[in-house]
């Protein structure tokens, strides 16, 4: 797997080392995407994601 990226956000080789580690899923999002919830959704409609500078 390349290990590309732009610097922010997930990283795929730190997420894969985390969950190497024996990371959970919720526990490897939580590290990357502080403040924030996993939960169920109905994904029957759709997702509308809102991307804004901080």
């Amino acid at each position: 797997m390349p290990l590309e990226g732009h610097g922010v956000g997930l990283s795929a080789h730190g997420a894969l080392m985390r969950a190497s580690r024996g990371n959970s899923y919720q526990a490897i999002l939580g590290y990357y995407y502080t403040n924030t919830t996993v939960a169920a959704r109905n994904t029957s409609g759709s997702i509308r994601v809102a991307i804004a500078p901080v």
